[in-house]
């Protein structure tokens, strides 16, 4: 996991060359999960998406384009509200990829 933390930037930075144009359509979903310990960096105690209350846990959202080819994928610690991260994705495709317009696409839950 430490390798692949080192080469993220670099991983998503190919992808994104491998595109022809800014997508059209970003689908985007957020989810979390939890492990044992409490030494991780991103780790906090926040909201249990799988009724595992009291455990330390991160956030994870995925961004894919219209034929599901990830675009993005961003951590944050276990107390962010999903609806807290959407700008800021947003915000970082359009930078990553000079998306002028596009279809965003969330859970009704990040509202």
């Amino acid at each position: 996991m430490d390798v692949l933390h080192q080469h993220f930037d670099g991983i998503q930075g190919r992808l994104r060359m491998r595109r022809a144009a800014a997508p059209s359509l970003c689908l985007y979903d957020v989810t979390s999960t939890y492990f044992e310990g409490t030494k991780a960096e991103e780790g906090a105690y926040g909201h249990s998406r799988d009724k595992r209350w009291g455990r330390y846990q991160i956030v994870i959202g995925l961004v894919c384009d219209e034929e599901g080819v990830p675009l993005a994928i961003e951590v944050w610690p276990g107390n962010t509200a999903n609806r807290s991260t959407i700008q800021a994705q947003v915000k970082a495709l359009k930078e990553r990829f000079q998306i002028e317009r596009a279809i965003f696409v969330g859970d009704a839950g990040m509202l």
